[in-house]
Parts: C-alpha cells; sequence; structure tokens
C-alpha cells in the first residue's frame, strides 16, 4: 500500500515554494537597497576608516546633517 501523489499535488506545491521564495528576496532587496554607514560616509567626503569595523546601523538626519552609529 503506497501514498499516491497527483500531479496537481505536485504542482500546487511547487507553486507555493516559488512564490515564497520570490517573497523573501523580495524582501530582502528591499531591506538591502539603503545605504551601509560607510557609504555614507564616501557619500559626504569622509574617509571609511572613520569607524570602526562592525558598524551595524547608523542615523542620519538629512536636514542637519547629524550623522550618528
Amino acid at each position: 500500500m503506497g501514498i499516491s501523489i497527483s500531479p496537481v499535488m505536485v504542482t500546487v506545491a511547487a507553486l507555493l515554494v516559488a512564490s515564497t521564495s520570490a517573497v523573501v528576496a523580495k524582501a530582502w532587496r528591499r531591506i538591502d537597497t539603503s545605504p551601509t554607514a560607510y557609504e555614507v560616509l564616501e557619500e559626504y567626503g569622509f574617509p571609511v576608516r572613520l569607524l570602526p569595523k562592525g558598524v551595524q546601523s547608523y542615523d542620519l538626519h538629512p536636514s542637519t546633517r547629524k550623522f550618528s552609529v
């Protein structure tokens, strides 16, 4: 006695996996679009070595140009 898997079930499962992967990939792209703290320093003409390695977040106020990590 074996388990029978229909082609429709396989198709539905494949579509579910593909759509979930697309949603996750889109979310990661959205997260990765903001520049790193090092890139912001370069945009303002400062050397990246001003910051220690491993800075993971920053706050930039464009009107005042206040930058904190």
